[in-house]
């Protein structure tokens, strides 16, 4: 039987983080407003670091989908908003509502989702260098009908909620005061109906503030390596540009690219993927089956706004 790398993958990522030790001090004020509130959804892959106690952020974000050739006239988007509270300095729980259409040559489909979770911070180092971190996410989708566009005639009806529990471990580290590393490992189990399945993430990210003097601009960067239990190993690229608006506000201009088509739950923009694989393809917009085993992207804006009360 194979061994799965995954887990010694991780282990010695985390071993070669933590012989990583640049000789400085962080001394990270406890601002009224957060810098960059936006990192509390560090895209993707989370920071350990978590919130101060009685720190609460929300946003909301708008993406679109860039379509396969062949498909340049459909479309499909999905839009996200969060809000999470930290009660305590090591503790931050959330809720987040998504909402997806996709729309082919004939047909149309919705979705819709809620998903409720924690983070608690595990340890953090007295430098203040270091921190790792255990999640917890439940998410519960309702698949809408997809219906024929000129009429409006439902074509296909979805009596099942998808489901996916996730637990997930993840190590961030201040490199030096501009540059940050995230290590992350997740599990999902997955269902809907009588598909059953589980992702396994794997994810590194970089983050990057150009200027510490004046933290105006901050980069995120992504790589993540995903598998499911009936699909074949897959790569998602993801990347983020934040501009600190002030007073805690920050707009993020996002993008993502998966490498193999689309995930069946586990990671962003893959509830319809979910319900995709148990219906005769036939009924599926075609924009679906295109996105099942094609490379494709999206990109969009987040606002996103953070205070400490």
């Amino acid at each position: 039987m194979k061994r799965n790398p995954v887990f010694p993958i991780t282990v010695a990522l985390l071993l070669l983080s933590l012989t990583l030790s640049p000789a400085f001090a962080l001394e990270i004020p406890q601002h009224d407003n957060i810098v960059f509130s936006a990192s509390t959804f560090r895209q993707d892959i989370p920071s350990a670091f978590g919130l101060y106690k009685n720190e609460t952020v929300a946003d909301y974000s708008s993406f679109q989908v860039k379509m396969p050739s062949g498909l340049e006239d459909k479309k499909a988007d999905f839009k996200e908003g969060n809000l999470v509270y930290a009660p305590l300095d090591n503790l931050y729980v959330g809720v987040k509502k998504t909402s997806t259409h996709l729309e082919g040559t004939t047909r149309a489909w919705d979705s819709t989702s809620d998903e409720y979770g924690f983070q608690y911070k595990l340890k953090e180092s007295e430098d203040q260098k270091s921190a790792m971190a255990f999640s917890y996410r439940q998410r519960t989708i309702n698949l809408k009908p997809i219906t024929i566009k000129a009429t409006g005639f439902v074509d296909t009806v979805f009596t099942s909620k998808g489901k996916w529990d996730s637990v997930g471990f993840v190590m961030s580290r201040h490199l030096d005061l501009q540059k940050g590393i995230h290590y992350s490992l997740e599990s999902a189990k997955i269902k809907y109906a009588n598909l059953s399945s589980t992702t396994n993430k794997l994810g590194v990210g970089f983050d990057y503030v150009p200027n510490i003097k004046n933290p105006k601009l901050k980069l995120e960067a992504n790589l993540i390596v995903f598998k499911n239990s009936i699909q074949s190993i897959n790569q998602m690229l993801s990347g983020r540009l934040i501009y600190n608006v002030g007073k805690g506000i920050n707009l993020s201009f996002d993008g993502a690219a998966f490498m193999k088509g689309m995930a069946v739950g586990g990671t962003r923009f893959s509830d319809n993927g979910m319900g995709s694989m148990i219906f005769d393809p036939a009924v599926l917009p075609d924009t679906i089956k295109k996105f099942q085993d094609k490379r494709f992207g999206y990109w969009g804006v987040s606002l996103t706004y953070g205070i400490r009360f």
